[in-house]
């Protein structure tokens, strides 16, 4: 006859599944750590965001990527916060494991917040959503940045600079990945 077995328990697959991608991780994050992976993509953050704090190195990249440096505060303030979105874009999408791409923008964020003003910059306004939906939704990123960052600096009503602005954004962008992906190769991270 049947026995009453209402009192088993049977783990589910969620359960299974939950425990299998944390024995993944962690075999993940041991071999990220053993191969070197995660201090490269520490210092790498902590690098380019060093280079980003430093007004007379952030100078020098406009001056290379642009020529043409806009006049107003604001619209550099847009410059900076193009930089550091195009930088962490890289950071997110160009390490070998999303791992070290978590590991490489904490600490870059980390040595950014050591710079109060900048960091607040950074972080208070919608600038970054704007960027992500124009690299989600453009035909092209460099396209869509531009555009974005034209409304951003506020251009919408002066048709005259409008295109100005749109390549502005475009070369900032184009030049900050080129750049970053550059210092990345020279961390060499194990694949």
């Amino acid at each position: 006859m049947f026995n009453d077995d209402s009192d088993i328990k049977i783990f589910g697959k969620s359960q299974v599944d939950d425990k299998n991608e944390a024995a993944l991780l962690l075999e993940q994050v041991n071999r990220q750590r053993a191969n070197g992976n995660t201090e490269k993509a520490r210092k790498l953050g902590v690098y380019l965001a060093e280079i980003f704090l430093n007004d007379e190195e952030i100078n020098k990249h406009i001056a290379s990527a642009v020529g043409k440096v806009p006049k107003t505060k604001y619209s550099m303030d847009q410059v900076r916060i193009l930089i550091v979105f195009s930088a962490q874009w890289c950071l997110s999408h160009r390490l070998p494991a999303a791992l070290l791409s978590n590991t490489a923008v904490n600490s870059f964020y980390d040595k950014i917040s050591e710079t109060r003003d900048v960091y607040n910059d950074l972080s208070d306004g919608p600038e970054f959503s704007f960027y992500s939906l124009a690299v989600r939704e453009g035909p092209t990123s460099a396209d869509a940045i531009g555009k974005t960052f034209k409304k951003l600096c506020d251009r919408d009503d002066d048709e005259s600079n409008d295109e100005d602005f749109v390549e502005l954004g475009k070369r900032i962008y184009n030049k900050t990945v080129e750049e970053v992906v550059s210092i990345i190769d020279k961390f060499e991270f194990v694949q």
